[in-house]
């Protein structure tokens, strides 16, 4: 297969596909007489919408999930906790790092919890409402915890990062 498109500044970029018998694509784009070379996408690369099973790592900033796919980039599960395993759906595939969405808890993390707002599903204001608040805490603590591990230019294991102040009662306050 061979295309050609011209983007909004007049430069035409051809691209040649092939396809190998055990599904493999290559494709060779040319801008000009330059070559970029050869890039091979396997049939079961990660596209938009495929849904794939993930085991949790730890949790993100934002709240998130993270994990790893199978070709070493990172994931950002949104609704998902550490420790989990989940069926999700791609919806984010960048090239460093791809992001999805939980469609279906298969492990769950014991210290899930049910929302106890009703908008929490479509607001989206309360990022870890589905976590334990005690679990929050740790997580937050981690979360900082990793940030001086990796911009710390210095022993961050000497750095003592007390555990996070809570509330007696972590509702209503905004």
């Amino acid at each position: 297969i061979q295309i050609e498109k011209t983007n909004s500044t007049g430069v035409t970029v051809n691209t040649t596909v092939s396809e190998s018998a055990d599904g493999t694509k290559t494709y060779t784009y040319t801008i000009g007489e330059v070559n970029f070379g050869l890039i091979e996408r396997p049939e079961t690369a990660l596209v938009l919408d495929k849904e794939i099973l993930l085991k949790i790592e730890k949790a993100a900033q934002g709240g998130d999930g993270f994990s790893h796919l199978q070709d070493g980039r990172a994931c950002f599960v949104q609704g998902a906790l550490p420790g989990e395993t989940v069926l999700a759906k791609i919806t984010n595939n960048g090239k460093d790092f791809a992001k999805a969405i939980t469609l279906k808890v298969l492990e769950k993390n014991p210290l899930r919890e049910t929302p106890r707002c009703p908008f929490y599903e479509r607001c989206g204001g309360c990022s870890l409402q589905h976590m334990s608040y005690e679990e929050q805490l740790t997580q937050k603590r981690n979360l900082v915890c990793e940030a001086f591990d990796k911009y710390y230019d210095g022993d961050a294991s000497k750095i003592k990062i007390r555990e996070t102040i809570g509330m007696n009662i972590p509702w209503g306050y905004r």
